[in-house]
C-alpha cells in the first residue's frame, strides 16, 4: 500500500491526522505517570528519565536518516531533469542535420516529447507513459530510417543522441519510482508515539502536564515528518519537482 494517498488531504488535515495520535499517547502516558507520582521508590520512577532519552535519541536519528535519504532522492531527481533537458536539447539541435524528408517530423516529434516530460514530472497518468513510449519509438524510426538513407557521422551524432534521450527517460522513470520502504515510515510512526508517551509519562511523574510545551514538540515532530513525506513524493505535496529546465527548452524550441 502506497502512502501517495495522503497528499490528496489538505495540509492542515493531514497535519491534525498526525497530530492527534501524538496526544492521545502524550494523554495515556500522563495518566499512567500520574498513579506513579508519589511513589518515590518505584524503579519505574527511577528508570524513566534514561528510557525517555534512549527512545527521543533513537527517534532524532531515525528522523534524521529519513530526512537525508528523502532529500538524497529529491536532490537526483532535480539533477535529472537538468541531464534530460540537455539530452532533448541536443537531439533537437542535431536534428538540423537530418535529410529534409525527417528533419520536421522529428522536430514536432521533440517538441511534443518536451511536453510530455513536463507532464511526467507532475503525474503519474498511463496514457502520458504511453504516448511518450510511443513517441520514442517513433524517434528511433527516424533513425533507422536516417541511418538508410546517410551514414555520415552527422547521421551519427543524431543517432548518439537519440540513444541518450531514451536512457535518460529510463534513469528518471527509475529515480521517480525510487521510494523509500513504507515500513521505515512504520516505524518512524511507532517511535514517535512511543516517545511522546514516554515524555507524558514523564511529566505525569514529576506531577507537572507541561501541555503547552509537550503540544509543541508533537507538533515539531509532526511538521519534520510532513516535511520528509513531502520530499519523498515528487508529483504531489508542497514540494513539488522543478520543471523549469524542461520549460524553458520548451519555449526555446519555438523560437
Amino acid at each position: 500500500m502506497s502512502i501517495n494517498w495522503l497528499f490528496g488531504l489538505p495540509i492542515w488535515l493531514l497535519s491534525g491526522l498526525m497530530l492527534a495520535p501524538l496526544l492521545i499517547a502524550l494523554e495515556l502516558g500522563f495518566r499512567r505517570g500520574r498513579s506513579l507520582e508519589r511513589a518515590s521508590r518505584d524503579p519505574a520512577k527511577l528508570e524513566i528519565g534514561s528510557l525517555q532519552a534512549s527512545v527521543l535519541g533513537l527517534l532524532a536519528l531515525f528522523l534524521g536518516f529519513t530526512y537525508s535519504a528523502s532529500m538524497t532522492r529529491y536532490e537526483a531527481r532535480r539533477e535529472l531533469v537538468v541531464k534530460e533537458s540537455n539530452a532533448i536539447g541536443t537531439a533537437f539541435l542535431r536534428a538540423r542535420l537530418l535529410p529534409e524528408s525527417l528533419r520536421a517530423g522529428v522536430q514536432a516529434n521533440l517538441r511534443r516529447y518536451t511536453e510530455l516530460r513536463v507532464l511526467g514530472g507532475q503525474t503519474n497518468g498511463s496514457d502520458v507513459t504511453r504516448e511518450t513510449e510511443l513517441l520514442m519509438k517513433k524517434l528511433w524510426d527516424a533513425v533507422i530510417e536516417g541511418a538508410a538513407q546517410d551514414r555520415s557521422p552527422s547521421m551519427a551524432l543524431f543517432a548518439a543522441s537519440i540513444n541518450t534521450l531514451i536512457d535518460t527517460y529510463g534513469e528518471r522513470q527509475a529515480a521517480l519510482a525510487n521510494r523509500i520502504p513504507r515500513q521505515v515510515f512504520i516505524v518512524l510512526g511507532l517511535l514517535a508515539l512511543v516517545a511522546m508517551a514516554l515524555i507524558g509519562y514523564s511529566c505525569g511523574v514529576a506531577g507537572y502536564r507541561a501541555l503547552g510545551a509537550t503540544t509543541v514538540i508533537a507538533a515539531l515532530i509532526v511538521a519534520v515528518i510532513i516535511l520528509t513525506l513531502d520530499l519523498h513524493e515528487p508529483r504531489q505535496g508542497l514540494i513539488l519537482e522543478n520543471q523549469q529546465p524542461l520549460l524553458d527548452l520548451r519555449a526555446s524550441m519555438d523560437r
